[in-house]
């Protein structure tokens, strides 16, 4: 990997649930569990009309320079960009190339 190719600064984080003891409730909060640079490419996007409402499809390709070490399922993940929270779909360990290489797409809320 090039030196000064990792530009943008992301944050990966964990969701964790939580219950309210009061009524119930099923609280989902996210915590930080990875922050650095990274290199951040668009690979594609759309938009669709889905029961009259707007929905992006954005989708990047994030790479890292360090081998990830937590264990989390990927569902339980995701990553901030520019303040816009992406769901990883894919992570692709390269050992050769030090490099880890994410999938993500934007979540629309």
């Amino acid at each position: 990997m090039q030196a000064g190719l990792l530009r943008d600064i992301i944050t990966i984080e964990k969701a964790e649930d939580t219950v309210n003891p009061v009524n119930g409730e099923q609280i989902r909060t996210w915590v930080q569990v990875w922050k650095g640079r990274a290199k951040v490419d668009f690979s594609s996007g759309s938009q669709t009309v889905t029961n009259g409402e707007t929905v992006n499809r954005i989708t990047k390709k994030v790479t890292i320079r360090t081998k990830p070490a937590w264990s989390e399922k990927l569902s339980m993940l995701r990553m901030v960009i520019d303040g816009d929270a992406y769901r990883i779909l894919a992570k692709d360990v390269r050992g050769r190339d030090m490099a880890t290489i994410f999938t993500v797409e934007l979540i629309n809320e």
